[in-house]
């Protein structure tokens, strides 16, 4: 049975599914096109791949498409959701994804994963924590998981504007249509190009409301710095994490800690970007990885962020640049909580 909290997550997607509930011609390609840089020329041929909290299937199934001889399952707590997916996969004709409907927070699938990816979800749970144990029971002794959280720097506007939303809501949270009214009252919409190439650019089967009502509506909201996110994981029997990569007001960009990657490097952070002065940059290369991301993301101030993490060598599958960026889990202390909470 769903707790409280987690059935008013499960009837906000109901009313309104993630990011469409249009079957419409266009998906969305950027996970598979992620995959593209991290495993060059790898068709994961039969590898098996879980996305967690796939919504309406748009993302999961770009990659599918991209990937047609890895094996796809996508997992979602809203039936509505899922009937759009399924839907959607038999338009495009996509024969190698399914979908569960499954509860990440007492999920037991029976079954191991080489991949697993929870993108935006991770951090509207009620219990995180809990979550991202339960996806990493999930994941095979050389498996890779990659989640992406919210960054509180990049989405501190829009967290005041769902704060003020909330607190004119009251308590009455399952009136979605009331929510709705106050949002549109106080002409709350998503940024164009808020992470990169955004969910609401480029793609006209998606919906403004949908993607509003994600935004602002949501009744838990969860957003890190990289240093706690990272941290999250020592409960999670996995030996390495790695920040991936960024999302700012149009544009992203990869960490390359290492400043080792040839390839997609016009994509890739670099330290002259971050400070020209000789002095400054000679400071920051003297830091600890730890700090380094911190300047980072103090200097760039992400709307969101793409985390790697997985078991013993496993890193050695994504290139030099990943293992430039990865941080071992003993090395990681308790971080302070510098998380922006809304609930």
């Amino acid at each position: 049975m769903l707790s409280v909290r987690t059935e008013e997550v499960r009837e906000l997607y109901s009313k309104y599914p993630y990011p469409s509930p249009i079957v419409g011609t266009t998906l969305s390609y950027d996970m598979a096109s992620l995959f593209s840089i991290l495993f060059r020329g790898d068709d994961l041929n039969q590898k098996k791949i879980l996305d967690a909290g796939c919504g309406t299937g748009q993302r999961m199934l770009g990659f599918a498409k991209r990937y047609p001889k890895a094996i796809f399952r996508g997992i979602d707590m809203t039936e509505s959701s899922l009937e759009v997916a399924a839907r959607l996969a038999q338009k495009h004709g996509i024969t190698n994804a399914t979908f569960t409907a499954a509860n990440i927070l007492d999920l037991d699938l029976q079954e191991r994963f080489d991949f697993i990816v929870s993108t935006g979800v991770v951090h509207h749970l009620e219990d995180p924590p809990r979550g991202l144990r339960n996806l990493c029971r999930h994941l095979s002794d050389d498996g890779v998981i990659c989640i992406w959280h919210y960054h509180p720097f990049g989405e501190f506007e829009r967290l005041l504007g769902r704060e003020l939303l909330l607190t004119l809501w009251g308590e009455e949270r399952s009136n979605l249509a009331r929510g709705r009214r106050i949002m549109d009252k106080l002409k709350l919409s998503l940024v164009p190009q808020q992470y990169g190439e955004s969910a609401t650019q480029g793609d006209y089967d998606r919906s403004p409301l949908s993607i509003s009502a994600d935004a602002f509506m949501h009744p838990i909201v969860n957003a890190y710095r990289f240093e706690e996110s990272m941290t999250m994981f020592r409960e999670c029997a996995v030996d390495w994490v790695a920040v991936n990569g960024i999302n700012t007001k149009g544009s992203m960009k990869l960490i390359d800690l290492a400043q080792v990657e040839e390839y997609g490097q016009e994509l890739c952070i670099q330290d002259s970007e971050l400070f020209e002065e000789e002095g400054l940059l000679s400071r920051y290369r003297a830091l600890s990885k730890i700090d380094r991301l911190k300047i980072i993301e103090l200097m760039t101030k992400p709307t969101g962020f793409t985390l790697l993490a997985g078991r013993q060598d496993s890193f050695h599958q994504l290139g030099k640049r990943i293992e430039g960026n990865l941080v071992s889990i003993e090395s990681l202390t308790d971080a302070p909580a510098r998380l922006l909470r809304v609930s």
